[in-house]
């Protein structure tokens, strides 16, 4: 019954957490010799080592402590999990490593003569590499945190891999894994000084918090990696693949398997019962070592390889703080805070949230608030009032008994004057290159928030009109970088009839290319914003689907927008926010003529009747699909023209609200290789694509 219970809640769990899991150990080991073919001899020289260690009858079986710190990479989200959850990641890791965790009843009858105690114990570090006292976490404020890759490890530098072992904690992964960490051999030489360790997505870090029972043993999977353990198929990160049978782990007691990514406890895969509940597979319920895994990895702890064999040295558990008996000292602590909203209009409410950290106690708190009221605060977590236009710095003091740290953010509270700012109407044409600091007056320049390599520009490549306009190369950008810009403050007519129109454009590199833009605005000076306009993948596409590298549109590859301001346009002001989020393998997106004025009469598919078109796949053939969305009841009517403007096919139906689409075999049933355009009419307002047919 127990393990029936067991096998019911990872089913309840299964499809939430199994989608996302993924290791990338495999790949990013690869880069690694790809970087440096060095790497293949000093992994050769390592399982020589290895092979004569396990030969050794008398190979030592005593406790070994492993020194550990967390690195915690946040944007003062949920991803800055507590010290608590840390602590249980803690708890999990050495109940795994020692062969204590309950779940070991549950080992199918085949393995459980086999199961582990790698007899290996993991400290969070009290000792920091500068002999200053420390709980063992670090936390860095980056938007790095959203697209954790090799950077990150800068960003949140390591300390020295030879006295501990260090994890990075992340929201995400740039490539969309788990987790990863680099076998000992990888990262062997300079490079690998800054690289080695694990890097670990926070919603898989523990039991409790931001993660679960279900997620908690994605940290032992990589730590197996860091300690020289391949998956249970070998070296390779995909599961599931008859091939696998061909690979070995170079453990003998882990039969040969295609690799699992769901628990079906009696698959035999390659001629043998798999070992399915292991660690270092992708099953969601894996609860065990094996004695060859063991003994693999406290070989990789005694070679010299990536200084494996100094982390549990007695000295370095002395300089670590982690030697038995040693009494850890209550660490001063180090303060830091978030505050929302960080921008406002005269009379704003500021909460500021304490996110003090490397302690175990803290008896005061004192904080200083230029231009605020009050301008001190002796609470955790005060909120604050500012009522006049300007830029402002925050300090906070925190204490306890051992001592005191002070920051200061200087500037990090902006409050503007709502009155102040563009007269309506107001046009942006981008014909200055001088974008976006166009003069020393703050209220005519636009503000660009930056994540990633690349954000927004000038140009003069491309434009609806004129000469120029800006646009964003998202292709060397990681995936889930959010760049913005940020309109001036613009007064507003209180007109209902008012308008924000902009043109756009945007292409596709590769079927991987899944790029978002939204459009906000705020009435309250950047403290709130509501999105008023959103298209994704296909829907943002403009050029009719055709994927291009290094797009640059022609006239007629700019589609239009027309928005109303809902509710909003009997504000006193007005700020727009263009939102561009990357995808993987992402093109470029571009805007242009961004008006805000009443009566525009723009003849284009208003927002009033159309959200999204997109003809995908472009080049077509008759399983092409014209996706629409509409949000009224509509009779549309589908014509293509041939390249000299004659009619060679319509198709019309009433189409309700929602998401709709229509198969162009629909609307022709026959057709030559070339040049298309397809016209969408929707109450005499005409939108028109070219599509290309290479068949």
């Amino acid at each position: 019954m127990r393990i029936l219970f067991y096998l019911f809640l990872f089913f309840i769990f299964q499809t939430e957490v199994s989608a996302q899991f993924r290791c990338d150990t495999y790949n990013m080991n690869e880069k690694a010799i790809q970087r440096d073919s060095s790497i293949l001899k000093t992994k050769k020289q390592l399982e020589e080592f290895t092979k004569e260690y396990i030969k050794n009858k008398n190979k030592s079986e005593s406790k070994i402590i492993i020194p550990i710190v967390f690195h915690i990479v946040h944007n003062y989200g949920a991803e800055n999990i507590s010290k608590e959850q840390v602590l249980d990641a803690v708890r999990v890791l050495n109940e795994d490593f020692q062969k204590l965790n309950p779940d070991t009843a549950n080992v199918v009858s085949d393995f459980k003569s086999i199961i582990a105690d790698c007899n290996i114990e993991f400290r969070l570090a009290r000792i920091d590499p500068y002999g200053h006292c420390t709980d063992g976490i670090t936390r860095t404020a980056s938007l790095s945190t959203y697209n954790g890759n090799e950077e990150t490890k800068l960003i949140a530098p390591s300390w020295d891999r030879s006295k501990y072992l260090n994890i990075w904690v992340v929201k995400t992964i740039e490539l969309g894994a788990a987790g990863y960490s680099y076998y000992p051999s990888s990262v062997d030489n300079s490079w690998g000084e800054n690289a080695d360790g694990v890097i670990l997505v926070s919603s898989y870090v523990g039991s409790i918090g931001t993660s679960n029972n279900y997620q908690s043993r994605t940290l032992t999977h990589e730590i197996g990696h860091y300690l020289n353990l391949m998956h249970t198929w070998g070296s390779s990160n995909q599961p599931g693949l008859a091939s696998n049978c061909d690979i070995d782990d170079e453990v003998d007691d882990t039969p040969n398997t295609i690799g699992h990514t769901d628990c079906d406890l009696s698959a035999s895969t390659c001629g043998y019962h798999d070992n399915v509940q292991n660690y270092m597979e992708y099953s969601y319920c894996t609860n065990m070592f094996t004695n060859g895994q063991k003994d693999r990895m406290r070989a990789c702890l005694a070679s010299n390889i990536s200084h494996r064999i100094n982390l549990w040295s007695q000295n370095n558990l002395i300089a670590t703080g982690t030697k038995d008996g040693y009494i850890a000292q209550q660490c001063v602590p180090i303060p830091d805070f978030s505050l929302d909203p960080s921008n406002g209009c005269e009379g704003v409410s500021v909460q500021f949230t304490d996110f003090s950290y490397n302690y175990d106690s803290i008896n005061t708190w004192k904080w200083v608030f230029t231009g605020g009221i009050p301008d001190t605060s002796n609470i955790a977590n005060p909120i604050v009032i500012y009522n006049n236009p300007g830029g402002y710095d925050v300090s906070l003091t925190v204490s306890n008994s051992t001592g005191s740290n002070q920051i200061t953010k200087n500037g990090t509270v902006k409050i503007y004057d709502p009155e102040i700012g563009k007269i309506f109407p107001f046009v942006e044409d981008f014909e200055q290159s001088v974008f976006p600091a166009y003069s020393n007056d703050t209220s005519d320049n636009w503000t660009i928030k930056q994540s990633g390599n690349q954000t927004w520009k000038w140009t003069s490549n491309a434009s609806a009109s004129g000469t120029g306009s800006i646009y964003i190369d998202n292709s060397i950008n990681n995936n889930n970088s959010i760049n913005s810009i940020i309109s001036p403050n613009i007064i507003l007519s209180r007109d209902p009839s008012t308008r924000l129109t902009f043109k756009y454009a945007y292409a596709k590199n590769s079927t991987n290319s899944k790029s978002k833009f939204k459009v906000y605005v705020s009435t309250d000076c950047m403290s709130t914003w509501y999105q008023r306009f959103s298209k994704t993948d296909n829907f943002l596409v403009t050029n009719g689907g055709t994927f291009v590298n290094n797009f640059i549109p022609d006239n007629d590859e700019w589609a239009s927008a027309s928005l109303t301001l809902g509710p909003f346009y009997d504000d006193q002001s007005i700020r727009i926010k263009f939102e561009s989020t990357a995808g993987i393998d992402d093109g470029n997106l571009y805007i242009d003529n961004i008006t805000l004025s009443s009566n525009t009469g723009i003849n284009d598919l208003s927002d009033t009747i159309l959200y999204n078109i997109s003809i995908s796949p472009n080049p077509f053939d008759f399983d092409t699909k014209i996706n629409l969305e509409i949000n009224n009841e509509n009779k549309i009517i589908f014509s293509v023209f041939d390249i000299l403007g004659n009619k060679i096919g319509e198709f019309s139906k009433i189409f309700k609200s929602g998401i709709s689409s229509v198969l162009f075999s629909d609307i022709v049933t026959k057709i030559d290789a070339g040049i298309y355009f397809v016209k969408i009419n929707i109450n005499n307002q005409i939108k028109t694509f070219k599509v290309i047919c290479i068949k």
